[in-house]
């Protein structure tokens, strides 16, 4: 098969990926033989947990890219935009990606909400019971982490990019609302999409911009995440 720019992209992405995997792996086979305490351990997982998606959301921006397809890589871009917002938010102490870590366990409390609602709309008797045993076996969990079942408050993205600055948090948010005319179906979108014109140079240069931010911010959380595990085992 022959290679080309999109398949040795991938695969330099794949390399690095096995690169850091490697290093978490170093610090978890600490050769001085002592005991990972749990949140450490827990970390790890989110910070490796930010470079599977990345690396994710990087070979499929490429993809989109190449296919030209505006949705997905504008999808993808604005996706890698924020994986770099939590790998700093992370990056900047074990608290932070502890609270990160608990937005798990709050994620799955909004859906089972929501959930529960729709049923209680419809009326669906069986969906409010089945509901009501996942709430029952979910309160095990949130109890084991020290939060309500209903604790469904989980920290917005931008409320992160403000804690790393106030032009983090600005450019994030004009990014992103950028990106977001482009992911769902807008009245822009609806209206432009079926015309010779969108097919053309406009799309052309939306994408090229978009897969550059998108590249960029891959390349961001990676240096960033290497760099914090770095230190780690410095210090381990």
């Amino acid at each position: 098969m022959e290679e080309t720019p999109l398949t040795r992209a991938k695969a330099e992405m794949e390399r690095r990926r096995q690169e850091i995997a490697s290093e978490f792996r170093q610090i978890l086979d600490n050769p001085k033989g002592k005991a990972h305490p749990l949140e450490q351990v827990k970390y790890l997982s989110v910070l490796y947990g930010l470079v599977h998606q990345a690396v994710t959301a990087y070979s499929q921006l490429w993809d989109s890219a190449a296919e030209k397809n505006v949705t997905y890589c504008a999808f993808n871009a604005r996706n890698l935009l924020e994986l770099m917002i939590w790998s700093e938010y992370c990056c900047i102490s074990l608290e932070n990606g502890l609270r990160f870590a608990e937005d798990t366990v709050r994620d799955y409390a909004g859906m089972l909400v929501a959930i529960r609602e729709l049923a209680t709309v419809w009326d669906d008797k069986k969906s409010l019971a089945e509901v009501a045993q996942l709430r029952a076996d979910h309160a095990v969990s949130a109890n084991a982490h020290g939060m309500d079942t209903d604790d469904n408050r989980y920290l917005r993205v931008a409320a992160a990019a403000r804690e790393i600055g106030p032009q983090v948090e600005l450019s994030f948010r004009q990014i992103n609302s950028f990106f977001s005319k482009f992911v769902h179906p807008t009245a822009f979108v609806v209206n432009n999409a079926a015309f010779p014109q969108w097919d053309d140079d406009f799309k052309r240069k939306v994408v090229s911009e978009m897969f550059t931010s998108g590249v960029s911010s891959a390349d961001v959380i990676l240096n960033r995440i290497v760099a914090k595990v770095v230190r780690m085992k410095a210090e381990s």
